[in-house]
């Protein structure tokens, strides 16, 4: 389960005046406290009520299981991933992945297994200076970023580090380890991005997807080590597929793109 907030999902959080300790555990509220600037603060609590908001819906859904605001808890582990509690004793167990940026959060939540993980992530479309994609790009993804248009190559510039976040999250190594260890290959029109991950990190197997929306770009990793059949998620509304027209009509990418942009719905 796949979805995008905004702050303006959640009004009685975000809204003057309001109460937000009436949402969080003790733990949150005390990690909350630590926070001392109001725009990581605003980031926190909105990743914090999201990932709280599509749990409830995963339990509902799922396994008929109610649970309030207070009734989960997520604090960071010792490698800084989201670590869920829950209080009602029939739950189960469940991973999360979540990232926050310029407004919107991004959530996937699934059951705890043995064998398979998660990550997401969100990024602004924005120019990024040629020293960024020199650290952190492998030779053949910079052969990819040869377009002529300038918003296509920052487009193109954040799927592929919005890919390489959410794998390396997925594999619980984050930015800890170098990103060019994760390479991105193809594009396909459908979404699906294909990659080759250091097989240092994992073994596993990766599936991955992307999403857009006009200003942002959205991705999904899930890296699975026992062969387990794992269904990529739905777009995360209002998110779009987007690839260039000529890339489009071809199947996949990279290809030499055209300079014109291309939304298409999901």
């Amino acid at each position: 389960m796949l979805q995008l907030y905004t702050p303006r999902d959640f009004p009685t959080v975000f809204g003057a005046g309001s109460d937000v300790n009436q949402y969080l555990t003790d733990g949150e509220r005390a990690h909350l406290a630590t926070l001392k600037v109001e725009k990581r603060r605003r980031e926190w609590l909105l990743g914090r009520m999201g990932a709280k908001s599509i749990i409830q819906r995963y339990l509902a859904l799922r396994h008929g299981i109610t649970a309030g605001w207070t009734d989960i808890g997520i604090l960071p582990d010792e490698d800084s991933a989201p670590t869920v509690t829950i209080a009602q004793e029939a739950a189960p167990k469940v991973t999360i992945s979540l990232s926050h940026r310029s407004g919107f959060a991004v959530l996937a939540v699934g059951e705890q297994t043995s064998g398979w993980s998660l990550g997401v992530d969100v990024e602004r479309v924005e120019p990024r200076i040629q020293s960024f994609v020199a650290d952190y790009f492998t030779d053949r993804e910079r052969q990819h970023l040869g377009v002529g248009n300038a918003l296509e190559r920052d487009r193109l510039v954040t799927v592929y580090w919005c890919v390489k976040e959410a794998v390396l999250k997925a594999v619980r190594k984050g930015l800890s380890v170098s990103a060019d260890r994760v390479e991105v290959l193809e594009l396909s029109a459908d979404g699906t991005v294909t990659v080759s991950l250091d097989r240092e990190l994992s073994t596993g197997t990766v599936h991955a997807r992307c999403w857009h929306l006009p200003s942002h770009v959205v991705t999904w990793a899930a890296v699975d080590t026992v062969g387990a059949v794992i269904t990529p998620p739905t777009a995360p509304y209002p998110a779009r597929h987007w690839l260039p027209e000529e890339a489009m009509a071809s199947g996949l990418y990279p290809i030499q793109a055209s300079p014109k942009l291309s939304l298409v719905g999901s």
